[in-house]
């Protein structure tokens, strides 16, 4: 896990070829522990995408903001936390960020055995 360590913006410049340009609009990346389902008490990285085309009359996630990121920005950003079971994707609707998932997900396969 060392080498994620490094600041964020030295692994987007480093790997810019590695992982393309692309970039997903997304609200926050942060590590918690998840609270409902199967996986309830285990430690978690929630990636939460910006944006949602479904108005759910249960939803409680109102996003004001987001930031653009690259696919390589998104995994350093996921990889600097420790100790934790999988990756969850929520939003928003992350389905709607198809082509940058189609590049993000295989980086997770291929650089930890993390389920997502």
């Amino acid at each position: 896990m060392g080498l994620y360590y490094v600041r964020n913006m030295d692994i987007e410049m480093k790997t810019k070829a590695c992982f393309g340009i692309r970039r997903g609009k997304v609200a926050e990346i942060f590590k918690t522990i998840q609270g409902e389902g199967i996986y309830a008490g285990t430690k978690q990285v929630f990636i939460r995408f910006y944006g949602c085309n479904l108005n759910c009359s249960y939803c409680d996630t109102q996003l004001t903001h987001f930031r653009e990121m690259t696919v390589a920005y998104v995994v350093s950003s996921v990889y600097v936390y420790e100790d934790y079971h999988s990756i969850v994707l929520t939003g928003g609707e992350p389905l709607l960020a198809i082509d940058f998932l189609k590049e993000l997900l295989p980086r997770f396969k291929k650089i930890n055995n993390r389920f997502i």
